[in-house]
């Protein structure tokens, strides 16, 4: 299932092979397929849906924080220039908050 999710096909992949024994001690060889790109971008994005916003933070993770965002920035209409000011404005005042510094940034996150 795992495999359908991020498009390895397990006959295809090239990976690392090891052996391990199973409950009766019988060697069995299998393949550790690489990680994806997809993966990798998976993983980041767990990692940000997991980071504090700052420390100590609670209530938003640096993920939920542009998501949250965003979601205002497409309700409302803003253009990416005034989108990319406000976050300029609060990198400026909220100096120890992993906040992107562009839009751009945050988008890259967030996508």
């Amino acid at each position: 299932m795992i495999n359908d999710a991020f498009g390895v096909d397990r006959h295809q992949a090239s990976g690392t092979e090891f052996e391990f024994n199973d409950a009766q001690g019988e060697g069995v060889a299998s393949t550790v397929p690489q990680e994806t790109n997809e993966a990798k971008e998976f993983y980041e994005l767990v990692r940000d849906g997991e980071e504090p916003l700052y420390e100590g933070c609670k209530k938003y993770s640096k993920l939920s924080f542009l998501v949250k965002l965003y979601h205002i920035k497409c309700f409302s209409r803003m253009t990416d220039k005034a989108m990319t000011m406000i976050l300029e404005l609060l990198n400026d005042a909220f100096e120890h908050a992993k906040i992107p510094s562009s839009f751009y940034e945050a988008k890259k996150t967030i996508s």
